[in-house]
């Protein structure tokens, strides 16, 4: 599933050099990461020390994986 993924857009052939595609990076999630518990873990410990982003804003959500 996609949610065990990064997925990077990236616009900067078309902005900065007028090529006519954009960029997309994918890489497998490393589960250790600090990034990963300061936006995704809901828990109240975490939200005292990283302030996640807020649950309704997790596109991981709402995106179908079909």
């Amino acid at each position: 599933m996609m949610k065990d993924y990064y997925v990077v857009y990236d616009q900067t052939p078309y902005d900065e050099r007028s090529e006519q595609y954009n960029q997309i990076g994918i890489a497998l999630q490393n589960n250790n990461a600090e990034m990963l518990k300061r936006h995704y873990d809901y828990s109240e410990a975490n939200a005292a020390n990283y302030h996640p982003t807020a649950e309704s804003m997790d596109s991981s959500k709402t995106i179908s994986p079909y």
